[in-house]
């Protein structure tokens, strides 16, 4: 093999790699650069936020609801100005 100068390499983990590739070419679909991914906990803590608005608005909605609707189709956006 090669000897690659280490500022050629990248090494981190799968997950790191993917939100790196993205950022660098989510404008190409239309999306800006800064984005935030939510694990599960980060989800229902932010819907735990919301629902007393929709409350409000006269809605009822249980927080894992919505989580498991955005799953099952494997998209789960929210606004970052709510």
């Amino acid at each position: 093999m090669e000897n690659v100068p280490a500022r050629k390499l990248t090494i981190c983990t799968f997950h790191a790699l993917c939100v790196r590739i993205l950022r660098q070419d989510i404008n190409r679909l239309g999306y800006k650069t800064n984005f935030s991914i939510y694990d599960e906990s980060d989800q229902l803590g932010l819907l735990r936020r919301i629902i007393p608005r929709l409350a409000a608005c006269g809605s009822r909605v249980l927080p894992a609801t919505p989580l498991h609707s955005g799953h099952k189709t494997g998209q789960f956006g929210v606004d970052s100005e709510l």
